[in-house]
């Protein structure tokens, strides 16, 4: 569904760093896929900068559109537009203006955004961010509270143990 719908918003068209848009989006999408296994987590990284960010400048939709909401649902499109807009430096050095479920979230989709990228060493919170959040799933998994319906919650949102 991810896949056809970039395709169809022109992303496999659009540059991006050493390829295209649709590359990024589907690296991010797979990484948080692979990672937390969580779908909706790894949608909102598939889609994080269709709107374009304060970083990547090029859009494959207007700001006025629903069609995210009609594909994918109204909280992914909060927060994918949620993404867009923020200063990245926010994700690093809270401000009080996220939420901690919105600032939890959204800093998982940057760490597999700059994962992708191959540039999450130069940040090196968000490294580490990411690293706590490997070691508690992973206690998680062995304290035995990894079958398949158990999760560990970001707050509506949960990770896959």
């Amino acid at each position: 569904r991810l896949d056809a719908f970039l395709t169809m918003i022109g992303a496999k068209e659009m540059p991006h760093k050493e390829g295209t848009l649709y590359e990024h989006l589907m690296g991010t999408y797979y990484t948080l896929k692979f990672l937390f296994d969580n779908s909706t987590l790894a949608l909102i990284g598939g889609l994080h900068s269709i709107y374009g960010t304060t970083i990547y400048k090029k859009t494959c939709l207007p700001e006025d559109t629903n069609l995210v909401i009609k594909v994918f649902g109204e909280e992914v499109d909060r927060l994918v537009r949620l993404f867009c807009k923020i200063d990245r430096k926010v994700l690093e050095t809270p401000d009080g203006s996220l939420s901690e479920q919105d600032l939890a979230l959204l800093r998982l989709v940057e760490v597999a955004n700059l994962y992708d990228q191959g540039s999450i060493h130069t940040r090196p919170y968000l490294m580490k961010f990411a690293q706590d959040v490997k070691r508690q799933l992973e206690e998680a998994r062995v304290e035995g509270f990894g079958e398949r319906e158990k999760t560990l919650p970001i707050g509506t949102f949960s990770l896959g143990v």
